[in-house]
């Protein structure tokens, strides 16, 4: 069984691999991403495209959950409110 040897450059391309998962895009997203990068800089516009659009989606998303956020806090607001209310009246 022989060994495998990567250079560099196959390092580097799996870093980019790894950081294209962490960030959100799935298998296809990397796949398309990984077939540009591999074009050279002339797919650079189509890259940074493809960035910006996963840019908008998490961001999106992050205020999505700010607005769940703000949700529970308000009917955590209230049951506390009520809570003290209902303490109150038994003094």
């Amino acid at each position: 069984m022989g060994s495998w040897q990567y250079d560099e450059q196959d390092i580097e391309r799996l870093g980019l691999i790894m950081t294209l998962h962490d960030i959100g895009f799935d298998s296809s997203e990397v796949e398309a991403y990984m077939r540009l990068a591999m074009e050279g800089d002339k797919t650079q516009p189509e890259r940074l495209a493809m960035l910006n659009k996963k840019r908008g989606q998490t961001l999106d998303e992050i205020h999505f959950r700010e607005k769940q956020i703000e949700h529970m806090d308000y009917l955590r607001y209230e049951m506390r409110k009520k809570r003290t209310l209902l303490w109150r009246k038994r003094k």
